[in-house]
């Protein structure tokens, strides 16, 4: 990768696989208008890059934060290394930057036996763990994280001079202001919800599902998991947008 001889394709199976349908549909969301919320991220990373770093994209799924910061720091030997759990996320990320020598990549594998993801440092190789990076990305992946003080924990002798920049669809767009977080809420909720149970009470095509609007355990659950993963819309002077000196390697999850 660039000038740290860093591998950038591991020799796994994943990066032997055909694109994947689901990964080309999910790659094109970049086009929707919430994904303006990585402008200030685009933007902090543009101007603190210098030729030579090298930038963790944590949870870089198919490469849309790359898609738009390489416009801003094409005339730097930036490396990029995106690192995703899901293999046909960076399948398609693998065949949109598999040719630019700046660019590596990294599946983080579901250990079973220790119900965690794998760590950075168990994928990244021994090179790049001991120089360390320069700077972290996690776009709309933020707020998934349980241990945000680990997920941003120090790692290698460079982390000390690093940055995060984080960004979720948190805020309204009405209320951002520099330095928060910014874009519309992408959360499935209110009126949409009430719209989808009345067309299960009421659609006889829907039938075979009413059952599961009886059961408040299950749905209870259902709305948890929903809250966790499409965040409530908040005020913008509620959500920090890290733009901020902060250990630079995400290397717990």
């Amino acid at each position: 990768m660039g000038r740290t001889g860093v591998a950038r394709v591991p020799d796994e199976d994943w990066t032997r696989q055909p694109v994947d349908t689901f990964g080309l549909r999910y790659d094109t969301v970049e086009n929707h208008g919430w994904y303006r919320n990585l402008d200030p991220t685009v933007e902090d990373l543009a101007r603190h890059l210098d030729d030579g770093d090298v930038l963790i994209d944590y949870s870089g799924g198919t490469g849309i934060l790359l898609d738009r910061l390489k416009l801003r720091i094409f005339d730097r030997q930036v490396g990029v290394l995106i690192a995703d759990s899901s293999p046909k996320f960076l399948r398609v990320a693998l065949d949109k930057f598999g040719d630019d020598e700046r660019v590596a990549f990294r599946l983080l594998r579901w250990l079973k036996e220790k119900s965690r993801l794998e760590y950075l440092e168990e994928v990244l190789g021994p090179d790049l763990v001991a120089r360390g990076v320069d700077a972290l990305a996690s776009t709309n992946a933020i707020h998934l994280y349980l241990d945000l003080p680990e997920t941003l924990g120090l790692l290698g002798p460079r982390a000390q001079a690093g940055r995060a920049s984080c960004s979720c669809s948190r805020a309204t767009s009405a209320t951002r202001r520099p330095g928060r977080a910014s874009g519309s809420s992408t959360r499935p909720c209110g009126p949409s919800t009430r719209v989808a149970m009345g067309l299960v009470r009421n659609d006889p095509r829907y039938a075979a599902y009413r059952p599961a609007l009886d059961d408040e355990t299950r749905l209870a659950a259902h709305v948890a998991y929903r809250d966790r993963v499409f965040l409530p819309v908040a005020p913008a002077s509620t959500t920090t947008c890290a733009a901020s000196r902060a250990p630079a390697f995400a290397s717990r999850t």
